[in-house]
């Protein structure tokens, strides 16, 4: 018979406008730039 791991929640975050989302999970999108628009009409469909 297999195995069943339980998966336990690592934090809780009382706000979720708080976490920290990062790009490849190492670098902040704080200075990312967008030039062209048509790359952010595309992502929005």
């Amino acid at each position: 018979m297999a195995e069943v791991a339980v998966l336990e929640p690592v934090a809780i975050v009382s706000d979720p406008s708080q976490i920290e989302v990062k790009l490849f999970n190492r670098w902040s999108f704080d200075d990312v730039q967008l030039a062209d628009m048509n790359y952010y009409k595309r992502a929005k469909q």
